[in-house]
């Protein structure tokens, strides 16, 4: 999935820039009882927050949010308004 939601990206169907967009990848987990947890490490969190909030900073005016999976994910695109100068 990860390299399906960059090629979008990189082709122009979603308007964003690749590096502007938190990838947030999603592994599922099943334990003995087979209930299917889904979960990410809280560091991919961090990192990938840490990058887009630094792209915002920059003056980044839209930024993607990716949750994924191996099989399923959403793309969400984000405009960043700035306060008006007064």
């Amino acid at each position: 999935m990860r390299d399906t939601l960059e090629e979008l990206i990189a082709a122009g169907d979603c308007a964003l820039e690749v590096g502007h967009v938190a990838m947030f990848f999603c592994r599922h987990h099943c334990d003995p009882s087979r209930h299917d947890v889904g979960g990410m490490p809280f560091t991919t969190v961090c990192i990938e927050t840490d990058r887009v909030c630094r792209h915002v900073k920059e003056g980044v005016d839209e930024i993607g949010v990716a949750t994924f999976s191996s099989c399923h994910g959403v793309l969400t695109r984000l405009k960043v308004k700035r306060p008006a100068l007064v």
